[in-house]
């Protein structure tokens, strides 16, 4: 059976304080989707990464990486100003899981915060929202992402990307004109919502993923 790997950001959280306060998460559903888009000649298997160390071990073994979605906000910083600002935070970490596949000219498939890091990563900008937590809207589709018009989503942030990135194309906004969908490389793509929830039920989120994995 041929197997393929793909590679996916887990986000750290702290409980508090103590010796097993701090752990590295990751949705579930995600493993159940590539379990189920596997099939018996092809296996698709997901390789969690956290820090630069786990970044180096996989990526050659890797087609591609999923940026997962996050709790955390981006700092204006890092796209503001003279853009030098730097920190331990998510966005860092994840600016350097970008770098590296793209450096090794792999697809790239961000989802919430991820749609949020590869926008500022390719030099764009982010806003706030406030009606965007745990909802579901309608996205719309431009001419360019060959698929329906529109279709129903679920939401769950606190920014957006504002001004998309150079040479990035938009491929969807919600009908109050937030930016759903950019492509921004041949290779990479992201989105605001969140595709891995209703994958079961979602004809759209099963398109995007077979998109990613080469269904």
């Amino acid at each position: 059976m041929k197997v393929d790997y793909y590679a996916i950001t887990l986000r750290v959280k702290s409980f508090g304080d103590g010796e097993f306060a701090t752990v590295a998460q990751i949705h579930n559903c995600f493993f159940e989707i590539a379990k189920k888009l596997s099939t018996s000649e092809r296996k698709i298997c997901l390789l969690p990464i956290y820090n630069k160390e786990s970044l180096e071990v996989v990526i050659d073994k890797c087609k591609g990486v999923i940026l997962t979605g996050s709790r955390e906000d981006i700092n204006p910083l890092y796209y503001t100003g003279n853009k030098s600002y730097s920190a331990e935070d998510g966005y860092s970490f994840t600016r350097d899981v970008i770098r590296a596949f793209n450096e090794y000219n792999k697809s790239i498939f961000g989802i919430c915060f991820g749609i949020q890091c590869l926008n500022v990563y390719y030099g764009g900008t982010l806003c706030n929202v406030s009606s965007h937590r745990g909802i579901s809207h309608t996205v719309v589709f431009t001419n360019d992402f060959k698929y329906n018009n529109s279709d129903t989503v679920r939401s769950y942030h606190n920014q957006a990307v504002k001004d998309i990135a150079p040479n990035a194309k938009l491929l969807a906004s919600s009908e109050e004109g937030i930016v759903e969908m950019v492509q921004y490389d041949e290779k990479v793509f992201g989105v605001q919502w969140h595709p891995e929830i209703d994958f079961d039920k979602s004809k759209l989120s099963q398109y995007l993923f077979k998109q990613f994995f080469n269904c």
